[in-house]
Protein backbone atom coordinates (compact mmCIF):
# COMPACT_ATOMS: atom_id res chain seq x y z
CA UNK A 1 0.00 0.00 0.00
CA UNK A 2 2.84 2.38 0.88
CA UNK A 3 4.41 1.87 -2.53
CA UNK A 4 1.11 2.58 -4.28
CA UNK A 5 0.60 5.82 -2.32
CA UNK A 6 4.18 6.89 -3.01
CA UNK A 7 3.69 6.22 -6.72
CA UNK A 8 0.49 8.26 -6.73
CA UNK A 9 2.28 11.14 -5.01
CA UNK A 10 5.04 11.05 -7.61
CA UNK A 11 2.47 11.07 -10.41
CA UNK A 12 0.71 14.07 -8.87
CA UNK A 13 3.99 15.94 -8.50
CA UNK A 14 4.91 15.16 -12.08
CA UNK A 15 1.54 16.43 -13.29
CA UNK A 16 2.00 19.73 -11.44
CA UNK A 17 5.57 20.25 -12.66
CA UNK A 18 6.69 21.63 -16.04
CA UNK A 19 6.68 19.10 -18.87
CA UNK A 20 10.46 19.45 -19.19
CA UNK A 21 12.78 20.51 -16.43
CA UNK A 22 16.06 19.63 -18.16
CA UNK A 23 18.34 22.23 -19.67
CA UNK A 24 18.86 23.12 -23.31
CA UNK A 25 22.27 22.96 -24.95
CA UNK A 26 24.26 25.87 -23.46
CA UNK A 27 25.59 27.05 -26.84
CA UNK A 28 22.02 27.48 -28.05
CA UNK A 29 21.27 30.24 -25.55
CA UNK A 30 22.15 33.62 -27.06
CA UNK A 31 20.63 37.09 -27.19
CA UNK A 32 21.12 40.52 -28.73
CA UNK A 33 21.45 44.08 -27.50
CA UNK A 34 22.36 47.41 -29.05
CA UNK A 35 25.53 48.34 -27.14
CA UNK A 36 26.41 51.41 -29.21
CA UNK A 37 24.64 53.99 -31.33
CA UNK A 38 26.10 57.12 -32.82
CA UNK A 39 23.46 59.25 -31.07
CA UNK A 40 23.83 57.61 -27.66
CA UNK A 41 27.39 56.36 -27.47
CA UNK A 42 28.08 53.26 -25.35
CA UNK A 43 24.77 51.93 -24.12
CA UNK A 44 25.73 49.06 -21.84
CA UNK A 45 26.77 48.94 -18.20
CA UNK A 46 28.83 46.49 -16.18
CA UNK A 47 25.64 45.65 -14.34
CA UNK A 48 23.97 44.67 -17.61
CA UNK A 49 26.98 42.63 -18.69
CA UNK A 50 27.12 40.90 -15.31
CA UNK A 51 23.48 39.97 -15.77
CA UNK A 52 24.21 38.41 -19.16
CA UNK A 53 26.92 36.33 -17.49
CA UNK A 54 24.53 35.26 -14.72
CA UNK A 55 21.99 34.25 -17.36
CA UNK A 56 24.70 32.07 -18.92
CA UNK A 57 24.43 33.71 -22.35
CA UNK A 58 26.90 31.99 -24.66
CA UNK A 59 27.02 34.58 -27.44
CA UNK A 60 25.86 38.16 -28.00
CA UNK A 61 24.98 39.58 -31.40
CA UNK A 62 26.37 43.09 -31.86
CA UNK A 63 25.85 45.38 -34.84
CA UNK A 64 28.80 47.55 -35.80
CA UNK A 65 27.48 51.09 -36.26
CA UNK A 66 29.36 54.17 -37.39
CA UNK A 67 29.76 57.30 -35.31
CA UNK A 68 28.62 60.72 -36.53
CA UNK A 69 31.74 60.96 -38.70
CA UNK A 70 31.00 57.71 -40.52
CA UNK A 71 33.78 55.76 -38.79
CA UNK A 72 33.60 52.65 -36.60
CA UNK A 73 34.46 53.67 -32.99
CA UNK A 74 36.90 50.84 -32.44
CA UNK A 75 37.90 51.85 -28.92
CA UNK A 76 34.32 51.74 -27.68
CA UNK A 77 33.50 48.46 -29.38
CA UNK A 78 36.81 46.99 -28.26
CA UNK A 79 35.98 47.82 -24.67
CA UNK A 80 32.61 46.06 -25.00
CA UNK A 81 34.20 42.99 -26.60
CA UNK A 82 36.79 42.81 -23.82
CA UNK A 83 34.18 43.12 -21.08
CA UNK A 84 32.17 40.30 -22.68
CA UNK A 85 35.27 38.13 -23.01
CA UNK A 86 35.99 38.53 -19.30
CA UNK A 87 32.55 37.05 -18.69
CA UNK A 88 33.02 34.16 -21.12
CA UNK A 89 30.59 35.55 -23.72
CA UNK A 90 31.43 35.30 -27.42
CA UNK A 91 30.41 37.89 -30.02
CA UNK A 92 28.61 37.57 -33.34
CA UNK A 93 29.52 40.69 -35.29
CA UNK A 94 26.83 42.03 -37.62
CA UNK A 95 28.03 44.16 -40.54
CA UNK A 96 25.07 45.82 -42.25
CA UNK A 97 23.73 49.10 -43.61
CA UNK A 98 24.62 51.07 -40.44
CA UNK A 99 28.25 49.99 -40.70
CA UNK A 100 29.17 52.54 -43.37
CA UNK A 101 27.74 55.81 -44.72
CA UNK A 102 25.22 55.72 -47.56
CA UNK A 103 22.62 58.03 -49.04
CA UNK A 104 19.73 55.56 -48.89
CA UNK A 105 18.53 52.01 -49.69
CA UNK A 106 18.90 52.67 -53.40
CA UNK A 107 22.69 52.57 -52.88
CA UNK A 108 22.76 49.05 -51.53
CA UNK A 109 22.59 47.15 -54.81
CA UNK A 110 25.19 49.29 -56.60
CA UNK A 111 28.72 48.23 -57.45
CA UNK A 112 30.23 51.25 -55.70
CA UNK A 113 28.41 50.49 -52.45
CA UNK A 114 29.45 46.84 -52.62
CA UNK A 115 33.08 47.85 -53.00
CA UNK A 116 32.87 50.18 -50.00
CA UNK A 117 30.99 47.57 -47.98
CA UNK A 118 33.61 44.90 -48.63
CA UNK A 119 36.37 47.37 -47.77
CA UNK A 120 34.63 48.24 -44.49
CA UNK A 121 34.13 44.53 -43.76
CA UNK A 122 37.83 43.90 -44.33
CA UNK A 123 38.70 46.80 -42.02
CA UNK A 124 36.44 45.68 -39.17
CA UNK A 125 37.37 42.01 -39.32
CA UNK A 126 41.07 42.79 -39.57
CA UNK A 127 40.86 44.97 -36.46
CA UNK A 128 39.11 42.37 -34.31
CA UNK A 129 40.92 39.32 -35.67
CA UNK A 130 44.27 40.56 -34.35
CA UNK A 131 43.18 41.43 -30.81
CA UNK A 132 43.70 39.24 -27.74
CA UNK A 133 39.90 39.05 -27.45
CA UNK A 134 38.92 38.46 -31.05
CA UNK A 135 35.61 38.05 -32.85
CA UNK A 136 35.28 34.72 -34.62
CA UNK A 137 31.79 34.96 -36.16
CA UNK A 138 30.45 37.48 -38.69
CA UNK A 139 27.01 38.02 -40.24
CA UNK A 140 26.84 39.68 -43.65
CA UNK A 141 23.86 42.03 -43.75
CA UNK A 142 20.49 41.81 -42.03
CA UNK A 143 17.18 40.73 -43.56
CA UNK A 144 18.28 41.48 -47.10
CA UNK A 145 15.03 39.86 -48.29
CA UNK A 146 12.81 42.28 -46.33
CA UNK A 147 9.89 43.31 -48.49
CA UNK A 148 7.71 45.75 -46.55
CA UNK A 149 6.13 48.66 -48.45
CA UNK A 150 6.70 51.18 -45.66
CA UNK A 151 10.33 50.06 -45.18
CA UNK A 152 11.44 48.40 -48.38
CA UNK A 153 15.10 47.55 -48.00
CA UNK A 154 15.24 44.41 -50.10
CA UNK A 155 18.38 43.61 -52.05
CA UNK A 156 17.70 41.36 -55.00
CA UNK A 157 19.47 37.99 -54.86
CA UNK A 158 21.90 38.74 -57.69
CA UNK A 159 23.66 41.81 -56.17
CA UNK A 160 23.46 40.31 -52.69
CA UNK A 161 25.12 37.10 -53.90
CA UNK A 162 28.07 39.11 -55.21
CA UNK A 163 28.31 41.10 -51.98
CA UNK A 164 28.23 37.87 -49.97
CA UNK A 165 30.93 36.20 -52.08
CA UNK A 166 33.33 39.12 -51.87
CA UNK A 167 32.73 39.63 -48.14
CA UNK A 168 33.21 35.93 -47.42
CA UNK A 169 36.51 35.85 -49.30
CA UNK A 170 37.71 39.02 -47.55
CA UNK A 171 36.96 37.57 -44.10
CA UNK A 172 38.54 34.19 -44.84
CA UNK A 173 41.66 35.87 -46.21
CA UNK A 174 42.10 37.62 -42.85
CA UNK A 175 40.91 34.82 -40.57
CA UNK A 176 40.48 31.43 -42.21
CA UNK A 177 38.94 30.02 -39.04
CA UNK A 178 36.18 32.62 -38.78
CA UNK A 179 32.54 31.57 -39.12
CA UNK A 180 30.62 33.53 -41.78
CA UNK A 181 26.83 33.75 -41.94
CA UNK A 182 24.75 35.20 -44.71
CA UNK A 183 22.28 37.83 -43.51
CA UNK A 184 19.35 36.56 -41.44
CA UNK A 185 16.32 35.88 -43.65
CA UNK A 186 12.94 37.17 -42.52
CA UNK A 187 9.48 35.71 -43.22
CA UNK A 188 8.52 39.20 -44.39
CA UNK A 189 10.50 38.40 -47.51
CA UNK A 190 7.83 35.86 -48.42
CA UNK A 191 5.60 38.77 -49.41
CA UNK A 192 7.39 38.67 -52.75
CA UNK A 193 6.22 35.11 -53.24
CA UNK A 194 9.83 33.90 -53.25
CA UNK A 195 11.85 31.82 -50.85
CA UNK A 196 14.95 34.00 -50.60
CA UNK A 197 17.12 31.17 -49.29
CA UNK A 198 16.36 29.18 -52.42
CA UNK A 199 17.17 32.23 -54.54
CA UNK A 200 20.57 32.56 -52.88
CA UNK A 201 21.39 28.93 -53.60
CA UNK A 202 20.13 29.23 -57.18
CA UNK A 203 22.15 32.34 -58.08
CA UNK A 204 24.63 31.43 -60.85
CA UNK A 205 27.47 33.19 -59.02
CA UNK A 206 26.79 31.12 -55.90
CA UNK A 207 26.62 27.88 -57.89
CA UNK A 208 29.80 28.77 -59.77
CA UNK A 209 31.53 29.44 -56.45
CA UNK A 210 30.58 26.00 -55.17
CA UNK A 211 31.72 24.33 -58.37
CA UNK A 212 35.12 26.03 -58.12
CA UNK A 213 35.66 25.82 -54.35
CA UNK A 214 33.60 22.81 -53.29
CA UNK A 215 31.49 24.80 -50.84
CA UNK A 216 29.14 27.79 -50.70
CA UNK A 217 30.36 31.26 -49.60
CA UNK A 218 28.80 30.98 -46.14
CA UNK A 219 29.43 28.60 -43.24
CA UNK A 220 26.08 28.91 -41.49
CA UNK A 221 22.49 29.53 -42.65
CA UNK A 222 20.96 32.46 -40.71
CA UNK A 223 17.20 32.90 -40.36
CA UNK A 224 14.76 35.14 -38.48
CA UNK A 225 11.64 32.96 -38.26
CA UNK A 226 9.33 35.54 -36.70
CA UNK A 227 6.00 33.83 -36.44
CA UNK A 228 3.56 36.66 -37.09
CA UNK A 229 4.11 36.70 -40.84
CA UNK A 230 3.00 33.15 -41.55
CA UNK A 231 0.90 31.89 -38.64
CA UNK A 232 -1.21 33.06 -35.78
CA UNK A 233 -0.04 32.73 -32.22
CA UNK A 234 -2.35 29.91 -31.18
CA UNK A 235 -2.34 26.23 -30.30
CA UNK A 236 -0.64 25.46 -33.63
CA UNK A 237 2.51 27.28 -32.51
CA UNK A 238 4.78 24.27 -32.42
CA UNK A 239 3.58 22.93 -35.73
CA UNK A 240 3.86 26.33 -37.43
CA UNK A 241 7.41 27.08 -36.34
CA UNK A 242 8.55 23.50 -36.86
CA UNK A 243 6.99 23.50 -40.32
CA UNK A 244 8.68 26.75 -41.27
CA UNK A 245 12.10 25.56 -40.13
CA UNK A 246 11.82 22.14 -41.74
CA UNK A 247 10.05 23.02 -44.99
CA UNK A 248 11.29 26.52 -45.78
CA UNK A 249 14.84 26.22 -44.43
CA UNK A 250 16.12 22.67 -43.88
CA UNK A 251 14.53 21.15 -46.98
CA UNK A 252 16.11 23.87 -49.13
CA UNK A 253 19.52 23.19 -47.60
CA UNK A 254 19.14 19.48 -48.29
CA UNK A 255 18.08 20.12 -51.86
CA UNK A 256 21.28 22.06 -52.54
CA UNK A 257 23.62 19.59 -50.82
CA UNK A 258 23.99 21.45 -47.49
CA UNK A 259 22.55 18.69 -45.31
CA UNK A 260 25.22 18.93 -42.60
CA UNK A 261 25.42 22.72 -42.37
CA UNK A 262 24.13 24.31 -39.15
CA UNK A 263 21.41 26.94 -38.79
CA UNK A 264 21.69 29.97 -36.52
CA UNK A 265 18.51 31.83 -35.59
CA UNK A 266 20.08 35.27 -35.32
CA UNK A 267 16.74 36.87 -34.36
CA UNK A 268 13.48 35.53 -32.99
CA UNK A 269 11.15 36.92 -30.36
CA UNK A 270 7.65 38.01 -29.46
CA UNK A 271 6.67 41.59 -28.75
CA UNK A 272 4.69 41.74 -25.51
CA UNK A 273 3.16 45.04 -26.63
CA UNK A 274 1.09 42.89 -29.01
CA UNK A 275 0.95 39.79 -26.80
CA UNK A 276 0.78 39.52 -23.05
CA UNK A 277 3.94 39.13 -20.97
CA UNK A 278 2.75 35.61 -20.18
CA UNK A 279 2.40 34.72 -23.87
CA UNK A 280 5.89 36.06 -24.55
CA UNK A 281 7.32 33.93 -21.74
CA UNK A 282 5.52 30.82 -22.98
CA UNK A 283 6.68 31.33 -26.57
CA UNK A 284 10.26 31.86 -25.43
CA UNK A 285 10.44 28.57 -23.55
CA UNK A 286 8.53 26.61 -26.19
CA UNK A 287 10.68 27.88 -29.02
CA UNK A 288 13.97 27.18 -27.22
CA UNK A 289 12.78 23.67 -26.33
CA UNK A 290 11.81 23.11 -29.94
CA UNK A 291 15.12 24.33 -31.35
CA UNK A 292 17.04 22.29 -28.83
CA UNK A 293 15.68 19.05 -30.29
CA UNK A 294 14.68 19.98 -33.84
CA UNK A 295 16.06 17.41 -36.26
CA UNK A 296 15.77 16.96 -40.00
CA UNK A 297 12.60 14.89 -40.67
CA UNK A 298 14.28 13.37 -43.74
CA UNK A 299 17.35 12.40 -41.69
CA UNK A 300 16.02 11.95 -38.15
CA UNK A 301 19.24 10.35 -36.93
CA UNK A 302 21.21 13.53 -37.64
CA UNK A 303 21.83 15.75 -34.60
CA UNK A 304 19.65 18.88 -34.06
CA UNK A 305 20.47 21.36 -36.79
CA UNK A 306 19.85 24.68 -34.95
CA UNK A 307 23.15 25.53 -33.24
CA UNK A 308 22.49 29.07 -31.95
CA UNK A 309 19.29 30.91 -31.04
CA UNK A 310 19.57 34.68 -30.44
CA UNK A 311 16.51 35.78 -28.50
CA UNK A 312 15.43 39.23 -29.69
CA UNK A 313 16.19 40.91 -27.37
CA UNK A 314 17.58 41.42 -23.86
CA UNK A 315 16.04 44.84 -23.18
CA UNK A 316 13.33 47.13 -24.54
CA UNK A 317 13.67 50.47 -26.30
CA UNK A 318 10.19 51.92 -26.77
CA UNK A 319 6.67 51.52 -25.31
CA UNK A 320 5.53 49.73 -28.48
CA UNK A 321 8.75 47.71 -28.90
CA UNK A 322 8.56 45.44 -25.88
CA UNK A 323 10.67 42.53 -27.08
CA UNK A 324 12.92 42.42 -24.03
CA UNK A 325 13.45 40.19 -21.02
CA UNK A 326 13.55 43.30 -18.83
CA UNK A 327 11.59 46.55 -18.90
CA UNK A 328 12.68 49.70 -20.66
CA UNK A 329 14.11 51.30 -17.53
CA UNK A 330 16.07 48.09 -16.90
CA UNK A 331 14.60 47.98 -13.39
CA UNK A 332 12.09 45.13 -13.67
CA UNK A 333 12.41 41.56 -14.89
CA UNK A 334 9.56 40.30 -17.07
CA UNK A 335 8.20 36.74 -16.85
CA UNK A 336 10.27 35.85 -19.92
CA UNK A 337 13.43 36.68 -17.94
CA UNK A 338 12.85 33.78 -15.55
CA UNK A 339 12.09 31.39 -18.42
CA UNK A 340 15.26 32.43 -20.24
CA UNK A 341 17.30 32.15 -17.04
CA UNK A 342 16.09 28.62 -16.30
CA UNK A 343 16.94 27.24 -19.74
CA UNK A 344 20.48 26.54 -18.48
CA UNK A 345 22.29 26.64 -15.14
CA UNK A 346 23.11 30.17 -14.01
CA UNK A 347 26.63 31.49 -13.38
CA UNK A 348 27.55 33.17 -10.10
CA UNK A 349 25.19 35.34 -8.10
CA UNK A 350 22.09 37.06 -9.50
CA UNK A 351 22.29 40.77 -10.24
CA UNK A 352 19.59 42.59 -8.25
CA UNK A 353 17.16 44.77 -10.23
CA UNK A 354 18.12 48.42 -10.38
CA UNK A 355 16.56 50.55 -7.65
CA UNK A 356 15.68 53.85 -9.31
CA UNK A 357 15.72 55.69 -5.96
CA UNK A 358 13.92 58.96 -5.22
CA UNK A 359 13.29 61.49 -7.94
CA UNK A 360 15.16 64.75 -7.56
CA UNK A 361 12.95 67.87 -7.34
CA UNK A 362 14.62 69.29 -10.45
CA UNK A 363 12.74 66.81 -12.61
CA UNK A 364 9.52 68.62 -11.77
CA UNK A 365 10.48 71.22 -14.36
CA UNK A 366 8.68 70.26 -17.56
CA UNK A 367 10.32 73.01 -19.63
CA UNK A 368 13.00 75.68 -19.50
CA UNK A 369 10.42 78.27 -18.49
CA UNK A 370 9.42 76.19 -15.45
CA UNK A 371 12.91 76.06 -13.94
CA UNK A 372 13.37 77.82 -10.58
CA UNK A 373 16.01 80.13 -12.11
CA UNK A 374 16.29 81.52 -15.61
CA UNK A 375 19.08 82.55 -17.93
CA UNK A 376 20.14 86.09 -17.01
CA UNK A 377 21.98 88.97 -18.65
CA UNK A 378 24.86 89.36 -16.17
CA UNK A 379 26.84 86.29 -17.16
CA UNK A 380 30.59 86.79 -16.76
CA UNK A 381 31.08 84.23 -19.54
CA UNK A 382 28.95 86.12 -22.06
CA UNK A 383 30.78 86.15 -25.36
CA UNK A 384 33.63 83.97 -24.12
CA UNK A 385 34.83 80.99 -26.12
CA UNK A 386 35.50 78.00 -23.89
CA UNK A 387 38.63 76.04 -24.72
CA UNK A 388 38.08 72.28 -25.00
CA UNK A 389 40.84 70.67 -22.93
CA UNK A 390 39.57 67.09 -23.35
CA UNK A 391 36.52 65.30 -24.69
CA UNK A 392 34.25 66.93 -27.24
CA UNK A 393 30.81 68.11 -28.08
CA UNK A 394 28.78 65.64 -30.11
CA UNK A 395 29.57 67.25 -33.43
CA UNK A 396 33.25 67.45 -32.43
CA UNK A 397 33.14 71.20 -33.01
CA UNK A 398 35.46 73.50 -31.10
CA UNK A 399 32.84 76.26 -31.24
CA UNK A 400 31.52 76.51 -27.68
CA UNK A 401 30.00 79.97 -28.07
CA UNK A 402 26.44 78.59 -28.00
CA UNK A 403 26.99 77.52 -24.42
CA UNK A 404 27.27 81.14 -23.31
CA UNK A 405 25.01 83.01 -25.74
CA UNK A 406 22.44 84.13 -23.18
CA UNK A 407 19.61 81.85 -24.24
CA UNK A 408 18.38 78.26 -23.95
CA UNK A 409 20.02 76.87 -27.07
CA UNK A 410 17.75 74.33 -28.82
CA UNK A 411 20.42 73.01 -31.18
CA UNK A 412 20.83 69.66 -29.46
CA UNK A 413 23.50 68.48 -31.87
CA UNK A 414 25.73 71.47 -31.20
CA UNK A 415 25.43 71.36 -27.43
CA UNK A 416 25.21 67.64 -26.77
CA UNK A 417 28.23 66.21 -25.00
CA UNK A 418 30.54 64.00 -27.01
CA UNK A 419 28.96 60.71 -26.10
CA UNK A 420 30.78 58.87 -28.85
CA UNK A 421 33.92 59.39 -26.75
CA UNK A 422 34.26 57.77 -23.31
CA UNK A 423 35.99 60.92 -22.04
CA UNK A 424 34.26 63.80 -20.25
CA UNK A 425 34.22 67.24 -21.80
CA UNK A 426 36.57 69.61 -19.97
CA UNK A 427 35.85 73.25 -20.79
CA UNK A 428 38.26 76.00 -19.71
CA UNK A 429 37.33 79.65 -19.35
CA UNK A 430 40.00 82.26 -18.66
CA UNK A 431 39.54 85.79 -17.30
CA UNK A 432 41.83 88.69 -18.20
CA UNK A 433 41.35 90.11 -14.69
CA UNK A 434 40.57 88.06 -11.56
CA UNK A 435 36.87 87.67 -10.71
CA UNK A 436 34.93 86.65 -7.60
CA UNK A 437 32.24 84.08 -8.35
CA UNK A 438 28.91 84.19 -6.54
CA UNK A 439 27.26 81.30 -8.36
CA UNK A 440 27.71 78.86 -11.22
CA UNK A 441 24.70 77.56 -13.17
CA UNK A 442 24.53 74.91 -15.88
CA UNK A 443 21.23 74.49 -17.71
CA UNK A 444 20.37 71.31 -19.59
CA UNK A 445 17.36 69.56 -21.04
CA UNK A 446 15.65 68.14 -24.04
CA UNK A 447 13.05 69.27 -26.52
CA UNK A 448 9.41 68.14 -26.61
CA UNK A 449 10.30 64.72 -28.04
CA UNK A 450 11.54 63.30 -24.79
CA UNK A 451 13.13 63.74 -21.36
CA UNK A 452 16.17 61.56 -21.94
CA UNK A 453 18.90 64.19 -21.67
CA UNK A 454 18.20 66.39 -18.67
CA UNK A 455 20.58 64.60 -16.27
CA UNK A 456 23.79 66.40 -15.30
CA UNK A 457 26.97 65.60 -13.39
CA UNK A 458 29.93 67.99 -13.34
CA UNK A 459 33.17 68.78 -11.49
CA UNK A 460 34.55 72.32 -11.18
CA UNK A 461 38.21 73.39 -10.98
CA UNK A 462 39.34 76.88 -9.97
CA UNK A 463 42.83 78.06 -10.89
CA UNK A 464 43.81 74.46 -11.55
CA UNK A 465 42.52 72.97 -8.27
CA UNK A 466 39.37 70.91 -7.72
CA UNK A 467 36.75 73.14 -6.09
CA UNK A 468 33.57 71.02 -6.25
CA UNK A 469 33.05 67.37 -7.12
CA UNK A 470 29.81 65.84 -8.39
CA UNK A 471 27.63 68.85 -9.16
CA UNK A 472 24.60 66.76 -10.11
CA UNK A 473 20.87 66.90 -10.65
CA UNK A 474 20.32 64.46 -7.81
CA UNK A 475 21.39 61.13 -6.35
CA UNK A 476 22.56 58.42 -8.70
CA UNK A 477 19.87 55.84 -9.31
CA UNK A 478 17.01 58.29 -9.78
CA UNK A 479 14.52 58.10 -12.65
CA UNK A 480 13.31 60.83 -14.98
CA UNK A 481 9.65 61.26 -15.95
CA UNK A 482 8.39 58.74 -18.46
CA UNK A 483 7.01 61.19 -21.02
CA UNK A 484 7.06 64.83 -21.98
CA UNK A 485 9.92 67.33 -22.13
CA UNK A 486 12.23 67.94 -19.19
CA UNK A 487 14.74 70.59 -18.14
CA UNK A 488 17.31 70.90 -15.39
CA UNK A 489 19.69 73.35 -13.78
CA UNK A 490 22.56 72.55 -11.41
CA UNK A 491 23.97 75.34 -9.21
CA UNK A 492 27.20 75.83 -7.29
CA UNK A 493 26.09 78.05 -4.41
CA UNK A 494 27.95 79.53 -1.44
CA UNK A 495 27.99 77.71 1.87
CA UNK A 496 25.63 79.06 4.52
CA UNK A 497 26.86 82.47 5.74
CA UNK A 498 29.21 82.91 2.77
CA UNK A 499 28.73 85.28 -0.14
CA UNK A 500 31.12 83.75 -2.66
CA UNK A 501 32.01 80.30 -3.95
CA UNK A 502 35.44 81.35 -5.23
CA UNK A 503 37.65 84.43 -5.11
CA UNK A 504 40.28 85.83 -7.45
CA UNK A 505 39.50 83.35 -10.23
CA UNK A 506 41.56 83.59 -13.40
CA UNK A 507 40.87 80.11 -14.75
CA UNK A 508 37.65 78.10 -14.44
CA UNK A 509 37.40 74.48 -15.68
CA UNK A 510 34.06 72.67 -15.87
CA UNK A 511 34.29 68.91 -16.35
CA UNK A 512 31.04 67.60 -17.82
CA UNK A 513 30.56 63.85 -17.48
CA UNK A 514 28.43 62.06 -20.10
CA UNK A 515 26.10 60.52 -17.54
CA UNK A 516 23.57 57.83 -18.32
CA UNK A 517 19.99 58.69 -19.15
CA UNK A 518 19.59 56.13 -21.91
CA UNK A 519 16.73 54.36 -20.14
CA UNK A 520 15.38 57.33 -18.18
CA UNK A 521 17.67 56.52 -15.26
CA UNK A 522 20.70 58.32 -13.82
CA UNK A 523 23.90 56.37 -13.21
CA UNK A 524 27.35 57.59 -12.32
CA UNK A 525 29.81 58.72 -14.95
CA UNK A 526 32.50 56.39 -16.12
CA UNK A 527 35.36 56.21 -18.52
CA UNK A 528 36.72 52.86 -19.70
CA UNK A 529 40.00 54.65 -20.39
CA UNK A 530 40.47 56.75 -17.25
CA UNK A 531 38.29 55.00 -14.66
CA UNK A 532 37.95 51.33 -15.60
CA UNK A 533 36.67 50.31 -12.16
CA UNK A 534 34.52 53.29 -11.22
CA UNK A 535 31.07 52.34 -10.00
CA UNK A 536 29.82 54.47 -7.13
CA UNK A 537 26.19 53.38 -6.95
CA UNK A 538 26.38 49.67 -7.71
CA UNK A 539 24.33 50.13 -10.86
CA UNK A 540 27.22 49.63 -13.23
CA UNK A 541 28.86 51.96 -15.69
CA UNK A 542 27.05 53.48 -18.63
CA UNK A 543 26.45 56.89 -20.09
CA UNK A 544 24.43 58.92 -22.48
CA UNK A 545 25.32 62.56 -22.88
CA UNK A 546 23.02 65.36 -21.76
CA UNK A 547 22.19 68.41 -23.83
CA UNK A 548 23.84 71.46 -22.28
CA UNK A 549 21.86 74.59 -23.06
CA UNK A 550 23.65 77.38 -21.18
CA UNK A 551 26.50 77.97 -18.71
CA UNK A 552 26.36 81.03 -16.45
CA UNK A 553 28.86 82.48 -14.01
CA UNK A 554 27.50 85.21 -11.72
CA UNK A 555 29.94 87.52 -9.93
CA UNK A 556 32.09 90.64 -10.32
CA UNK A 557 35.72 91.72 -10.70
CA UNK A 558 37.93 90.99 -7.73
CA UNK A 559 38.46 94.10 -5.57
CA UNK A 560 42.13 95.25 -5.32
CA UNK A 561 43.83 94.60 -1.95
CA UNK A 562 43.93 97.53 0.52
CA UNK A 563 47.10 99.68 0.52
CA UNK A 564 47.15 100.23 4.35
CA UNK A 565 47.62 103.98 3.75
CA UNK A 566 51.05 103.81 2.20
CA UNK A 567 51.78 105.85 -0.87
CA UNK A 568 54.10 104.57 -3.53
CA UNK A 569 56.75 106.92 -4.92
Amino acid sequence: MFHIIAALVLLLLAASSPARADHVRPELKCTTIQPYHFETGIDVSTRLLDDLRYLNVSMLRIEFITNAQGNIPYREYGYIVDELAERGIEVLGLIAYQSLPHSGPSDWATDSFRERYVARTRQIVNHYANRQNSIQAWEIWNEQDLAVPEFYVRIDPEPYAQLLIESYDAIKEIDSGATVLHGGISPKGLRTGQNYLRKIYEEPAIQDYRTERGHYPFDVVAVHPYQEEYSRIDSQFHFSLRDFMNQRVKSIMNEFGDRHKKVWITELGWNSAHNSDAVQANRLEESFRLMDELTDPVHPDDPPYVERYFWFKYDEWAPTERWGLITRNRAQQKPSYARFRDLTPTVGEPVPPLDPGPDAPVWGAASDADLPVQVGSDNLLRGKQGVIVSGALHNFSTDTSRLTNGQFDEDTWATRLGDSQPVPLRLRYSFDEPVDIQELRVFAGHGPDGPHRAFQNHDVYVNGSLAVYGLTTGPFGQSAPVSGPAASVVRWLPEEGESLVAEAVTQLDIVMHPVSANTLEFRDQWSPVDHPTADTDGAGRAFRAPVIKEIEVLGFPTAPPPSDGWLLH
